[in-house]
Order: C-alpha cells, then structure tokens, then sequence
C-alpha cells in the first residue's frame, strides 16, 4: 500500500491540513515576539503589576469596611505613582473589588500571586486561540498588538478575561448557544462597562434570546455587587465615570455614535458587524488604556477554524 498521502486526502478521511509555512511563520513570529517583551517588561520593571495591585488595594478597602471609590485615612495607597489618581482609585464597576475580597483577605498577599497567574493564562489561551484558530495568521495581529499585550498580562488586567470573554462569545452565538453567550457579556460587562456594546450588537442584529440572558446576568452581578459594598454604591460608580469621561477623549462618543451606525448597517453580516462592536471596545472608550487595545484580537473570532456554527460558514 502506497502509504503517500496528498493533500486534498487530509479533506476526504477528515484529518486537519497542516498549517501553510508562511501560516506557521507568522504564529511563530508573534509567539517570539510577545514572550520576548514579556521578558524584557519583567526584567526591566521588576515584575510591578500595577493594576493587580490597584485590585488588590480595593479588596482591603472593603474588608476594611471603608469606602470603595473614596479613599480614608489609613488606607494604603499607590504614593508617588503618576499612573493613579487618588481622586479616582478605582475605574472599574464595583464587582471587581467585590470578587477581590477573598484574594486581599489571604495573608501575604499570595491573592495577588494567584490573581496574575490566572490572568496570564486567561490572556495567553486567548492568544493560543487565535494563532491556532487562524493556521498561524493571527501571529501577525499578535505582533501588532505585542506593546498592549505585554502591558496587559504584566499589569494583571482584568481586560485579559474580557477578551477570551469576548471570542468565547462569537463562537457561542455561531453554534447557537445564545443563552450562554449573553451570560457571559452580562459577566465581563459588570466588570467593565466597555462589552455592553456587545449586548447592543444582540439588540441591533435581533438576537433577543442573548439580550435577555446578559440583562438577567447583569442584573445577578448588580446584585452581587451591592451585597459586597452599598446600597448607593452605583450612584457612586456614576460619579466616577462622569470624571473619567470628562478628562478622557472628547470625540470617543462621536465614534461610539457611528459605529452603531455601522453596526445596524451591517446587521445582516454577523462577522462583519461583531468585528465593528469589538473595535468600538477600546476606541470609543474615553479612558482606553494601552492595554485595552489588546481586546482587538477579538476581531479574528469570526474566522477560528475550529467552529462550526449556524452563520459560521455561510452568512459572513
């Protein structure tokens, strides 16, 4: 027996073709690239994550039984940091300090360990997914985004969770899980407001199903929310985003404007306009971080090979 195998046979006995050489190529130049600035942020920066620590300081807050978004005597804080304003300690919505509870409870601030761990890897698998989904292409969005992701898994960004959330929820809605997929916006919206545009990408392309489950997810996490910290601890969060949008960038509400525009233009191309609601994420966001715009490695959920979905072959 000839045990040769051609290509087109790999279609036929349903094996997987191997990736093209420039496909590997380009996953291996993002790969390299990325954990070649990782190295150099943890060697050059002595392993400081900023953000995990802002986390962590709004957990103690709480157990403390002090205020979140205010800060009272005898709290510790970032002193002599540019990057944070003691004005404004915390942007996120309340739920993650809620969540930071337990961690800032555990001695020897080993919840922090355990935070960045978790969000390296939440980060990295979103990575994986998309070099391996795309045959090795995505490696060169990799490479584009590698300052923004550095900077995303150095500092412990809750933004990592938000972008393996945000793939996690085409590949749902392309194999008809509605349900699940609006739990997980209601989730990843409640820890920040940015993916909320994702429960308006359901509203404007009809999928109701998905917009009714993220509204009873957010609402849980509301609840949640509130338990863990105050009442009013929403009117609070309020105030916070009317500051930070006022010294954030003015024209971002323009860009939200049209995009939704777009959005409804293309609400008959599913791809299409989900890759629009997720480079809305970090562009029409007043504050955006450099790390926020690692979320545009979302663009590349569409085109992940290992999905097979109602749209996911046909109405891209």
């Amino acid at each position: 027996m000839d045990a040769r195998v051609s290509r087109g046979s790999f279609r036929r006995v349903g094996l997987v073709r191997p990736p093209p050489f420039w496909g590997v190529a380009a996953g291996m130049f993002g790969a390299v690239l990325l954990i070649g600035g990782l190295a150099l942020w943890y060697l050059s920066w002595h392993f400081y994550p900023l953000d995990t620590l802002a986390y962590y300081l709004a957990g103690a807050r709480l157990n403390d039984g002090h205020r979140l978004y205010d800060l009272s005597p005898g709290d510790a804080w970032l002193q002599n940091r540019p990057e944070f304003n003691p004005k404004l300690p915390l942007f996120s919505p309340p739920l993650i300090a809620v969540l930071w509870r337990p961690l800032a409870a555990i001695p020897g601030q080993v919840g922090m360990l355990i935070w960045i761990v978790a969000m390296a890897f939440t980060a990295m698998y979103a990575v994986s997914l998309s070099i391996m989904g795309t045959r090795g292409w995505g490696g060169l969005l990799v490479a584009a985004l590698m300052p923004s992701l550095v900077l995303l898994i150095g500092v412990g960004n809750v933004d990592a969770v938000l972008l393996l959330g945000t793939i996690a929820v085409w590949m749902l809605i392309a194999s008809g899980r509605d349900r699940e997929a609006g739990i997980i916006v209601g989730i990843i919206a409640s820890l920040k407001v940015t993916p909320g545009i994702l429960l308006v990408w359901f509203v404007l392309t009809g999928r109701w199903r998905a917009a009714k489950w993220t509204l009873g997810a957010g609402a849980v996490c509301a609840v949640i929310s509130i338990l863990g910290t105050s009442p009013d601890i929403f009117f609070r969060y309020l105030r916070v985003v009317g500051d930070a949008s006022s010294t954030g960038r003015w024209w971002a509400f323009g860009v939200l404007i049209l995009g939704l525009v777009v959005i409804w233009r293309f609400r008959r191309r599913p791809s299409v306009s989900f890759v629009i609601a997720v480079v809305l994420m970090p562009v029409a966001s007043p504050v955006a971080a450099i790390h926020s715009w690692s979320l545009l490695l979302g663009v590349l959920a569409p085109w992940l090979s290992f999905q097979l979905g109602r749209f996911g072959r046909v109405a891209r």
